[in-house]
């Protein structure tokens, strides 16, 4: 990835998806496995969720504030928190990051 971009950090997070499947040897697939990046993609998937019968993972960001409603709804998948450190060096690198 080129480093002389203007932000980086909104570079880098066009592969989140990717690092998670790596990661947990999953296909983020908006099926069976789910990425809420933002308080309005849980919003959204939370006026969906019946459409979700087979979901076994949501993968949310740390960004996300989930509401009591949501935790209840998202808990019968298993929840996994986004880490920040994926893209860690790259980001101080940068200097967008300490």
């Amino acid at each position: 990835m080129p480093k002389d971009i203007d932000d980086v950090s909104d570079a880098l997070l066009g592969h989140i998806a990717e690092m998670i499947q790596l990661e947990h040897g999953v296909k983020i697939d908006g099926s069976n496995y789910l990425m809420v990046m933002s308080d309005d993609e849980a919003d959204a998937l939370e006026q969906h969720w019946e459409q979700y019968q087979n979901i076994k993972a949501v993968y949310i960001s740390k960004n996300v504030l989930l509401t009591t409603k949501q935790n209840v709804l998202f808990g019968s998948a298993d929840i996994h928190i986004i880490p920040d450190d994926y893209f860690k060096f790259e980001m101080q690198e940068v200097g967008e990051s300490w």
